[in-house]
């Protein structure tokens, strides 16, 4: 038999509360868990961040790429709407002056440059051996339905042909 001539106070505290090192460890256990989670959520988490960084980059690469490229676009439909215009133009207004005019110039006329001057006028500047040409082909837009008041800008002798410039109205 043995006797403890301790105080309770010390006896006490010599005795192992189990359910304290229970508490204690699971608490322990609970907060190195957590502090593991913690850890490869931060990981993680720089590694998001990280990429975040490398893709805003790229982005910041490609915009003046993309900039470039939606003007292309714009300048590309502004086009295909000019196109499409001067098509619709050339089928129901240009065909039949063009023919008329082809129809009314002499065999020994040639233009070279037809302009189009807003608002209905066209300027036709071209070469020829003799000056009744351009006489003819005035009178001939005199009397066509399509063209009108037709007048000479200028006619000028140079190396044994005339340069001309005739201007006309569409009706």
């Amino acid at each position: 038999m043995g006797v403890n001539l301790l105080p309770g106070w010390v006896k006490r505290q010599r005795v192992i509360d189990w359910r304290m090192v229970v508490l204690v460890a699971a608490l322990i256990s609970a907060a190195v868990a957590g502090g593991f989670e913690y850890y490869v959520v931060s990981q993680e988490i720089a590694l998001l961040n990280r990429e975040i960084e490398r893709v805003s980059h790229a982005q910041t690469l490609l915009r003046p790429k993309l900039e470039r490229r939606d003007a292309l676009l714009a300048e590309r439909q502004a086009m295909e709407q000019k196109q499409a215009f001067l098509a619709s133009l050339t089928a129901r207004r240009w065909a039949p002056i063009l023919r008329e005019l082809a129809a009314l110039t002499p065999a020994n006329l040639e233009f070279g440059r037809i302009e189009y001057v807003v608002p209905d006028e066209l300027v036709l500047i071209g070469r020829t051996p003799h000056l009744e040409p351009i006489a003819q082909l005035m009178a001939g837009i005199d009397r066509s339905p399509l063209l009108v008041r037709a007048r000479a800008g200028y006619a000028r002798d140079e190396q044994g042909a005339y340069n001309f410039e005739v201007r006309l109205h569409i009706r």
